[in-house]
Formats: C-alpha cells, sequence, structure tokens
C-alpha cells in the first residue's frame, strides 16, 4: 500500500485536463476538488483517493462504475475515471452549495417541517431507485456531511464509497464483492458497526438519524450508546423527536423512531413503504385526524426526478417473524415467558442460597464489634469457573447482496418485554441481597458473596468502582471527543488521543489536563502507545507519529506509506505493528528501523482472516486478535503459532491488553471487558459504564480504559485467585 505525497495546488494540471481551481472537501480517505474540464470549459468535481491499496482501490473503482451507470435526480453524475500518478481520480457533476452537516453547525434552531419533508420525500425517492437495482445498492453512508443543499433548494446524496452492491460488480471476483468496511458512529445503524452485514434497511437507519438530526438541531444518539442502555435494562437515550420539535407531528416522529430501531427487523421493509406512510403521517397528522389548515402541506415528489424505462421489481425482503414495535433490540415473543421463569428460577434459587448462609454462617455466629462498613477496595472482577469456551464455527464474511442471506444482527437484552412488575422484582431482590450484605463483617461478606456467585459490595455484572475516573464530552482542552486510544507513560502521565480530529492530550496522574498537541494530517488516530523513555507513538493510517511526551513535540515519524492499525511496545523498547489493511506483522525498533516481520501470522494458524488488534505479554509471546471471527491467536515471540481461543463478545473494534500475571482482556460489545487466563479460559468480567473502547495498564498493574461516555477509568486488577 502507498500514499500519495500530498493534496494538490491550484493550477494543477491533471491528465492533461483537469485543472485543479482548489480544495473543498477532506476526510479519512479522500480529498474532492473543484476543477475545470479544460476541453469542454466547465467546472467538474474531482474526487482523489489519498490512501492506496488493493481493497481501497477496488473500492474506489466500485463507486466509478456505479455511479456512472446511475441517472437520478438526487444522485450526481459521473462522467470520467482515471488513474494518474499515485492516486485515482473520479471526475463528476461539479454541485454547488453548502452540505447539510455545515449547515446544521451555523444554525440555532431546526430546519422548518416542510422543508425536510420535501427533502425526505426525494431522499426515499431515491433510495427505492438504488435499492431497487439488480442486485440492491446500498449506500451505508447517508448523514448530513454526505447530503448537499443547491441554491434551487434541491438535495443531492454523494459520496459512494462505502456503498456496496451494483449490476457493475455483480459477477466480480470475491475481492471485488466484498463492501468496504466502515462506518460514522451517530449515523450508522448497529449492524453495520458490528460488521454483521447490511441490507437496504441499513439505508434507513441513516437516513432516519439524518431528518433526525435536521428536524432537532442536534445529533441523535447513537446505536452503540443506545444498544448499550437497553442492555443494561436502562431507558433508550434517543428523545422522541416530537419532544424536541412540536412542529413534528408524533405519527412522523414515530415513522422515523421505527426507521432507527436497533433491530433491523423492527424497521419499515423498503424505502417506498416509508415514502408512503410518510405521506399518510402528514395527512392525518399525529392523532389520526386530518390536517386541513394545518401550515405544513403535503410536499409531491420532485418534478425533476428521473424516470426509470424498464424498473426491475421492487426489492422487497422476507418479511421478518412478528416482534414487538419497539426502539430496542428484542427477542423473539416466545423468549419472554422462558426468560421471565429462569429469572425467577435464578432468583429463588440466589436469595435461597443466601438465607440458608444467613442463617447457619452468620445469625448462628455474630462477627465481633458488630456490623461493618464495607471495605473501599472491592475487587472488580467476577470470577467464573474456568472452562474453555467451545470453539464456534468458522464464520465466513457476507459479501453476498441478497439481503435474506444476511446475518441477523445477535445481540438481544434479557429483559426485553419483560413486564415491568417482574424486572422490578428482580431489582428489589438483588438491592435486598445487597443491602444484607454489606450489614455483614467483610470475612462473612466474603463467605456469603461465594455462597451466590457475588463479590462483596457488587452486584453481578455492575461497573466497577474505579481508583481513578474522568472526563467529560467537549472539545476544548480537558474535554474528550470521541476519544478512544488510550497509553500511560513511565511518569504515570495518561495520554488519550482522540479518533477523529487528530488530537492527543496529556493528563497528570491524577486525571487534571496537563496539555494538548494535534497532529498536522488529520485522519483518524487507529492506535496509541507510549514507551518506558517517555516517547508516545501515534499511529495513522499512513505513518506513526512519535513525539516526546512531556512536551508534545515531534521527535520523528516511522512506517511513512503503511502506518498501524494496532501497535505494541515490547520490553526492549522496540515496536510490533500491525500495518493498516495488511496482514503481516512488522517489527521495528524505536527510530523505525525495520528489525524483521511475520508473514501472514493468521495463514500458519489456517486462518484466512486479518488481524484487527495485537498485544504481548513480558515473556515476547504475540497476541492477535481477529475481532470478526472472535478469536484469539497465540504466537511465540519468533511468529510460530501456538493456539487460539474464541472470544464471543469481541467485534471489530475490541482491542486487547496483557496484564503482569499473563491474563488477556479483551474489550467487547455490548460493554465490558473479559478476562480469559494465558491457557485461553474464560476468567471473568469487568464491567464498565457504556462500551469500552481501549485498554493498557501501567507499570503497576493497574487498568486503564476509555468508553463511549467520554471517560477515563482506572481500574485496581487483584492477583489471579489460588489454585
Amino acid at each position: 500500500m502507498t500514499t500519495p505525497t500530498g493534496s494538490l495546488e491550484p493550477e494543477t494540471l491533471i491528465h492533461d485536463r483537469y485543472r485543479v481551481v482548489r480544495q473543498i472537501g477532506r476526510g479519512g480517505m479522500g480529498a474532492v476538488y473543484e476543477a475545470v474540464d479544460t476541453r469542454l470549459g466547465n467546472t467538474v468535481a474531482l474526487k482523489q483517493t489519498l490512501v492506496r491499496g488493493e481493497e481501497l482501490d477496488i473500492a474506489f473503482a466500485r463507486e466509478a462504475r456505479l455511479l456512472s451507470s446511475l441517472r437520478h435526480a438526487v444522485l450526481p453524475v459521473v462522467s470520467d475515471y482515471f488513474a494518474h500518478g499515485d492516486s485515482h481520480f473520479l471526475v463528476m457533476q461539479f454541485i454547488p452549495g453548502t452540505d447539510f452537516g455545515s449547515l446544521l453547525a451555523q444554525r440555532t434552531a431546526p430546519f422548518a417541517f416542510g422543508e425536510v419533508l420535501a427533502w425526505a420525500d426525494a431522499l426515499l425517492d431515491g433510495l427505492d431507485f438504488l435499492h431497487t437495482q439488480i442486485p440492491p445498492i446500498v449506500h451505508r453512508d447517508i448523514k448530513p456531511q454526505n447530503l448537499k443543499l443547491t441554491p434551487r433548494g434541491e438535495i443531492v446524496l454523494l459520496d459512494f464509497g462505502l456503498a456496496k452492491g451494483g449490476a457493475a460488480n455483480a459477477s466480480a471476483t470475491h475481492a471485488a464483492g466484498a463492501s468496504l468496511y466502515g462506518y460514522t458512529p451517530q449515523y450508522a445503524p448497529l449492524e453495520q458497526i458490528q460488521a454483521s452485514g447490511t441490507d437496504p434497511r441499513s439505508d434507513l437507519y441513516s437516513l432516519g438519524a439524518t431528518l433526525y438530526a435536521l428536524l432537532a438541531n442536534q445529533v441523535p444518539a447513537n446505536a452503540l450508546d443506545r444498544a448499550a442502555s437497553v442492555l443494561q435494562a436502562r431507558p433508550d437515550p434517543l428523545t422522541p423527536l416530537d419532544e424536541l420539535n412540536p412542529q413534528v407531528p408524533a405519527a412522523v416522529a414515530r415513522l422515523i423512531a421505527r426507521c432507527m430501531a436497533l433491530n433491523i427487523a423492527d424497521r419499515p421493509a423498503t424505502a417506498a413503504a416509508v415514502r408512503a406512510e410518510l405521506a399518510t403521517a402528514v395527512r392525518t397528522g399525529s392523532a389520526g385526524a386530518p390536517t386541513a389548515g394545518m401550515a405544513t402541506v403535503v410536499q409531491v415528489a420532485p418534478a425533476s426526478a428521473s424516470a426509470r424505462p424498464g424498473t426491475p421489481p421492487p426489492f422487497v425482503p422476507n418479511p421478518p417473524p412478528s416482534l414487538p414495535t419497539s426502539a430496542q433490540i428484542t427477542r423473539p415473543n416466545w423468549l419472554i415467558p422462558l426468560l421471565i421463569g429462569g429469572i425467577a428460577m435464578l432468583l429463588v434459587g440466589t436469595l435461597g442460597g443466601a438465607l440458608y448462609v444467613l442463617l447457619n454462617n452468620v445469625l448462628g455466629r455474630p462477627g465481633p464489634g458488630g456490623p461493618q462498613p464495607q471495605p473501599p477496595d472491592v475487587t472488580t472482577i467476577v470470577e467464573r469457573r474456568p472452562t474453555r469456551p467451545p470453539t464456534p464455527p468458522k464464520i465466513t464474511p457476507i459479501i453476498e447482496f441478497d439481503p435474506t442471506s444476511l446475518a441477523r444482527t445477535e445481540v438481544a437484552i434479557p429483559t426485553a418485554g419483560t413486564p415491568d412488575d417482574a424486572a422490578t422484582a428482580v431489582s428489589q431482590a438483588q438491592t435486598q441481597v445487597a443491602e444484607t450484605m454489606s450489614q455483614l463483617p467483610p470475612q462473612q461478606q466474603t463467605e456469603l458473596a461465594a455462597a451466590i456467585g457475588q463479590i462483596p459490595g457488587q452486584q453481578q455484572g455492575g461497573p466497577p468502582a474505579p481508583m481513578l475516573e474522568f472526563g467529560e464530552a467537549g472539545t476544548g482542552d480537558g474535554f474528550l471527543n470521541d476519544s478512544r486510544g488510550i497509553a500511560v507513560g513511565p511518569d504515570g502521565a495518561i495520554y488519550v488521543a482522540d479518533y477523529g480530529t487528530g488530537r492527543v492530550q496529556r493528563f497528570s496522574a491524577e486525571g487534571r489536563f496537563e496539555r494538548s498537541w494535534t497532529l498536522k494530517d488529520d485522519r483518524p488516530i487507529l492506535a496509541l502507545v507510549a514507551d518506558r523513555t517517555g516517547l508516545v507513538y501515534v499511529a495513522q493510517n499512513q505513518a506513526v507519529s512519535v513525539f516526546e511526551g512531556a512536551s508534545g513535540k515531534l521527535a520523528h515519524t516511522i512506517a511513512k506509506g503503511d502506518g498501524f492499525g494496532d501497535m505494541v511496545v515490547l520490553g526492549d523498547g522496540s515496536l510490533l505493528g500491525i500495518p493498516w489493511a495488511g496482514s503481516d506483522v512488522v517489527h521495528l525498533d524505536a527510530k523505525g528501523k525495520d528489525l524483521g516481520k511475520i508473514k501472514d501470522p493468521l495463514m500458519s494458524a489456517d486462518s484466512d482472516g486479518q488481524a484487527s488488534a495485537l498485544a504481548a505479554d513480558g515473556l515476547g509471546a504475540i497476541y492477535l486478535l481477529d475481532g470478526d471471527a472472535k478469536e484469539v491467536y497465540i504466537f511465540s515471540p519468533e511468529g510460530k503459532f501456538r493456539d487460539k481461543f474464541s472470544v464471543p463478545n469481541a467485534w471489530a473494534f475490541s482491542k486487547l491488553a496483557i496484564d503482569g500475571q499473563g491474563r488477556i482482556y479483551v474489550t467487547g460489545f455490548p460493554g465490558g471487558i473479559s478476562i480469559f487466563t494465558p491457557d485461553g479460559q474464560l476468567a471473568g468480567e469487568i464491567g464498565v459504564p457504556g462500551v469500552a473502547f481501549d485498554l493498557t495498564f501501567d507499570s503497576q498493574n493497574n487498568l486503564y480504559v476509555t468508553t463511549n461516555k467520554s471517560r477515563v477509568l482506572k481500574l485496581a486488577v487483584p492477583p489471579p485467585p489460588k489454585p
């Protein structure tokens, strides 16, 4: 994989035809320029790849073929595609105007409902056009930043870089047919974040989230936050739209909420169905009565929408099983009675065991001095019997475009659909047990906890009490803005990296902000580590920047042209890294000198997957996580395959770290951290608020975690239990 040298300067002539006027946009994988076609004299838009690689080149070529074959009022027209030097270029119709991301940033109030209704109608007609191609074309990146409002008030959908499907690649090879993985957190559905398979209903989620932002003038709660709340039996944080904006009829708010259902099966089946239901909702209003006299009127489809001669039959996925209409992730209804019964049996057993222990071991032997307060240093790990989890069947990536073949998201909430009185009874019983335990002396708390399978002072699975916790969402210094990467320096300083802004912040060991610096390149920060000398390594998809942690001064740059998707510092100060979009493991010294590589180690483990995260223990053993396959692979320091084990809660963005006792910690979804013994047996779990992003250890074997709640946690990790 190679990287272009930089941005194009004004007046640069490309392909002996297109003269660059100015750069008008840039993202993690591409830049867009306004240019003049010197042959025809008209203004065009040039899209340039900033990152090269086989998979990315295929994705860019696919976008060109997709767009060149499509004609619709909400889609730009593509006229040319070519390679020049180290870049690929797409020539398309120049769309004047401003993107909705910029418009939202400038506004202090929502857009008018009538305006948004017209835009929604046009976009739904465009999505119906895309989704009824054979095979269906799924955009997969609908968001305000990819929608442009022209001076004539028309809306245009841009950037098909993440799209999949289309006749142009229906018979392509495996590599060409695979869609590029990516997402925008606030607008992506859960199945796209989990990389478990998307279909046209995934676009309906993103469109619903976009309409929500336009009508509420605020970004909706993202799917990760919502799923974490629902899975922890808390209310869905997505505020009903009509509560934020009285302009929006309740029926329209409910329709948008259905489009944003976490479970893909709970969303409307097609864009055409949403378009028809939207028109009906506006005609009848929120209470089912005609809306004659109301200021809002029904908008018809734009007259400029292109006709579609020979349109194929509408795409209609197989009907999903009948599920409750909800914005929650749910299990099929037949599980609810079994679930309630199981909870009741578990509760009876738990309380029975607790009472038995209390009567026999506590009430008969009151502790000296009476009740004592709960000890402050409560362990945060829920220990389990060391049973080796079975290896799941091999997972085959889904690359077909028939949505009936796509895997349904395997996430469910145990209490979904449970009546309030049953859930309340469980909660009250757990509280009673905890209160009873808190009145006992510490030793008797431990005995009781062992009998009922809880840690003293902790409800099972509850969030641990951190040694240190800090952070608040915001963009200024000291605030956290989608902060994911975390590292700890030799002096105890804590480094936190924003994923999308290129900013690294240094906090004291007590969590006080000290300083920040920002990388010149604004591509996402993929990994962050610190070494024993105080250097901080920041990985992006084109290089690794090395900074002096104390001052934030750039020391040097290594791994130029590739960058790392993940990396780890070894005990001798050298660096192991997984090249971005690569399959090897690279070994470098602190200055970036090549010390060797392990060629495609997962292939030696009979896996055709790709490592997504990397760690190493104190003896130099290498651990590679394939988040999609939910497997951790263990290799010798020389790269010889030793063993593997399953991580059921792993996902595409899981990270892993090794503590001083050789235990393996893996972040998962839903939120939390799974702990495994060195031989791959599940040893326990750590609950955290929300979803854990990244994790690392300091020299004292304390665990540091970043979460999607804009919090940094420092947790005590006790030694493993005695055999």
